[in-house]
């Protein structure tokens, strides 16, 4: 965007401003997790999540410390890094979760889609999935 578009727009909101900031230092910000990451809101974590699988980077650990009780759409689309691990940890922990999207890229076993048919299913409004990925 440029200056003067952005100047016409007014001055970012503060939240953007440091979710910005969060995501250029991606990597050092999951260096200290357990210290920073259990004081973001919700809506900051699922950006990060969003930054982190744009980027390549996702994976179980990032996902694990990322994920929150108050997401309710996940998107895993193209994630070849998450594996089955991350199946049970989002049944339990993500119980508003009413949308996911594992499709193109990630590779999960039966074990896993069971837990996400049984434990997450019932409360899901839309499942992506492509079914060739599902081993």
């Amino acid at each position: 965007m440029s200056d003067a578009v952005e100047d016409a727009a007014g001055p970012k909101p503060l939240q953007t401003l440091c979710v910005e900031l969060l995501c250029e230092y991606l990597d050092e910000l999951f260096e200290q997790a357990e210290e920073i990451i259990p004081e973001l809101p919700p809506s900051v974590k699922a950006s990060l999540i969003a930054v982190a699988r744009r980027q390549g980077s996702l994976d179980d650990d990032r996902l694990e410390a990322l994920a929150d009780e108050e997401h309710r759409v996940m998107v895993l689309h193209a994630c070849p890094k998450i594996t089955d691990n991350v199946a049970e940890m989002l049944a339990e922990r993500c119980r508003r979760l009413h949308t996911l999207d594992v499709s193109e890229g990630s590779k999960h076993s039966h074990k896993a889609m069971r837990i996400v048919v049984q434990e997450i299913f019932p409360r899901l409004k839309k499942l992506e999935s492509v079914p060739a990925v599902w081993e």
